[in-house]
């Protein structure tokens, strides 16, 4: 069936200038225009979808490409949609999943089994204290970005009892997949055992579980991690031998004493001979997004340039978004 053109009458014949001229664009110019503004902005392209027939037809599957769950209700009302075509019909479409905090696992599950097949893109926002195994409903072989931000949720004065690690609850078979991972948290946490298992091959190569947890890492060539995950995750640098960018990140409460101290850490890091695999001058510090209530699952509405600036940072010779570089 063919998409509905400019002489349809839902099509207006041409925008007008202030001067009074008409201008009629061609179809294909048109299409291309709304399909660009479409890709910038999931918002935008919910709006588009508004314009006129035509235009939702063109439109239509770059809407599904980012799902966003932004709370409870827009979950919901996502899975009434889903409820409306065969099972399957808006995997192909979906690319980008993100999911805020406020939707709890029962709301997420049977969106995550049936959509998470193909993403390629996954966000996710969790409370420190939370125990549920979102992850493990993640469905896809194909997935390459994991942006997992968690806030504390109990009182600073309070000890909270256990190993909050909702964080850190990859399965490894997510993890074989990723070439970007970023892990944003505001508290003191527990070791990832996934990691600790890989630090284990080099010691125990007859070790299947830790040989499977060392492979799972081969394929990480960016990692983000804030200040308060740096203890745990930089022997990341240990195992994964395509890394080649590693952001830390500093919350927005950082002083400047803080960020010094913090560099000269990252210069002592990078003279270590604890990480001989590790690629030269790859780590960069970043200020504020440390913080797990600068980044907003609304964002995820729209493509991300992290991890360009990251990339461009370190490809500059930088040592922190300050300009201070690795050599004076």
């Amino acid at each position: 069936m063919s998409s509905p053109g400019p002489s349809e009458s839902n099509h207006p014949p041409g925008g007008t200038l202030d001067s009074g001229l008409a201008v009629e664009l061609p179809n294909e110019i048109q299409r291309i225009i709304f399909e660009h503004a479409a890709s910038l902005d999931g918002k935008c392209a919910l709006r588009l979808c508004q314009v006129a027939k035509y235009v939702y037809t063109w439109v239509r599957p770059i809407l599904y490409q980012r799902i966003v769950m932004q709370d409870p209700r827009s979950a919901i009302s996502f899975f009434k949609t889903l409820r409306t075509k065969p099972r399957g019909h808006f995997e192909p479409m979906i690319r980008s999943l993100a999911v805020e905090s406020t939707v709890t696992l029962p709301q997420a599950k049977a969106i995550l089994v049936e959509c998470s097949r193909r993403i390629l893109l996954l966000t996710i926002f969790r409370k420190g204290s939370s125990r549920e195994r979102i992850l493990h409903y993640i469905k896809s072989p194909y997935l390459k970005r994991l942006t997992m931000v968690c806030h504390r949720d109990w009182d600073p004065n309070e000890r909270q009892f256990g190993q909050p690690n909702a964080q850190y609850d990859i399965p490894v078979g997510l993890v074989a997949s990723l070439t970007h991972l970023a892990i944003i948290i505001d508290y003191e946490s527990g070791s990832w055992i996934h990691l600790v298992s890989a630090l284990l091959a080099s010691v125990y190569p007859d070790n299947d579980t830790y040989v499977i947890a060392y492979s799972a890492f081969q394929n990480l060539t960016h990692v983000a991690t804030s200040v308060q995950g740096l203890n745990h995750n930089v022997r990341i640098r240990r195992v994964a031998q395509k890394l080649r960018y590693f952001a830390i990140l500093e919350p927005r409460e950082y002083s400047l004493p803080q960020h010094e101290r913090l560099v000269a850490r990252v210069r002592t890091l990078e003279r270590s001979a604890e990480y001989p695999m590790a690629a030269p001058r790859s780590m960069v510090i970043l200020r504020d997004l440390g913080d797990p209530h600068v980044w907003k699952v609304q964002d995820s509405f729209r493509p991300s340039d992290f991890w360009k600036e990251v990339e461009r940072l370190v490809d500059g010779g930088f040592i922190s978004d300050r300009g201070e570089r690795w050599y004076v």
